[in-house]
């Protein structure tokens, strides 16, 4: 009896699906790079994202969907991988060579914004149209 009240809960929590379109990229050669994060502690640290995804450029438009994501707040990263090396290159100061962006749209000083001005809520589906 346990096991199924456990079991009915765990199936039975809502989730939603987060898409990230980016459109207006200047070239088919290459990809978008994402990742995906769900609190301040996991932010900016690859290894701590809660999903990543690639995808193909098509028509000047890349779009990912990420499935299953509890309500919460969450963060995202996206860059444009031109030379296809899954870096964000940059040059001897630092600076990105290659396009990227957060959720929000959020930029920092000298580094990346924080997590809470990138950060988004998710209670439903939710859509994001961004131009590169």
């Amino acid at each position: 009896m346990i096991f199924s009240i456990y079991f009915f809960i765990y199936f039975w929590v809502e989730t939603h699906t987060l898409t990230i379109s980016i459109q207006k990229i200047p070239s088919e050669k290459g990809k978008m790079m994402f990742a995906v994060y769900d609190s301040e502690k996991n932010y900016m640290n690859e290894k701590n994202a809660i999903a990543k995804k690639v995808a193909k450029i098509k028509n000047g438009k890349a779009t990912v969907q990420f499935e299953n994501l509890k309500a919460g707040k969450y963060a995202f990263v996206y860059f444009y991988d031109k030379n296809n090396d899954n870096t964000l290159n940059t040059n001897v100061l630092g600076i990105p060579t290659e396009k990227y962006g957060f959720s929000n749209k959020a930029s920092g000083v000298f580094g990346p914004p924080s997590f809470q001005k990138s950060s988004f809520l998710i209670n439903k589906n939710i859509e994001f149209l961004i131009d590169l």
